[in-house]
């Protein structure tokens, strides 16, 4: 096996754990002491079994429960693949068209001699602009996703964003 860092930093973290139970500390407030590391739920299942004597069957239900939700996000991370690249490939083709493709229609319609209807002359100038500035779209595009990154990270600005998204109506009837 090859040490790593996360390895070192794991092998730590059981030691100190060790040593604090050794001096008398409970698995539950040993485990706590390394916050961040083990959730409530988790402590509090730890405590209970602990306390009533079966820390054995509690560890082994954890256990289960913990590669259970490994599966589920597993399953969740693979179902959301087809859809994003379904989405992505949709955003593709729609820049390529308005880039490439309406621009040669613009060509003919102005040959036309006609005015123009109010979509059409839309969907031109929207063209028109990502061929111009698309490297906006793409900055604007980074900078939307660094933003977000930044705000999901922050525990309370998760908290916020998830009851935003729970907001929108074809979300919050799936849940």
């Amino acid at each position: 096996m090859q040490i790593t860092e996360e390895n070192l930093k794991l092998s730590k973290m059981v030691a100190d754990v060790l040593e604090k139970v050794k001096a008398g500390k409970s698995l539950a407030d040993a485990l706590e002491s390394r916050q961040g590391v083990f959730s409530k739920f988790y402590l509090n299942m730890i405590r209970a079994g602990e306390m009533g004597g079966n820390l054995g069957s509690v560890l082994q239900r954890l256990a289960e429960y913990m590669e259970r939700s490994q599966e589920l996000k597993d399953t969740v991370s693979t179902a959301l693949i087809y859809p994003a690249i379904l989405l992505l490939m949709s955003l593709a083709s729609l820049f390529v068209m308005l880039t490439f493709v309406v621009p040669q229609f613009k060509e003919m319609f102005a040959s036309a001699g006609k005015a123009l209807p109010v979509p059409t002359q839309i969907v031109i100038g929207l063209a028109e602009f990502l061929q111009n500035y698309w490297w906006v779209l793409f900055l604007l595009t980074l900078a939307g996703v660094q933003f977000m990154k930044s705000q999901l990270a922050d525990p309370v600005s998760k908290k916020a964003w998830d009851g935003r998204f729970l907001k929108i109506p074809c979300l919050a009837k799936s849940f």
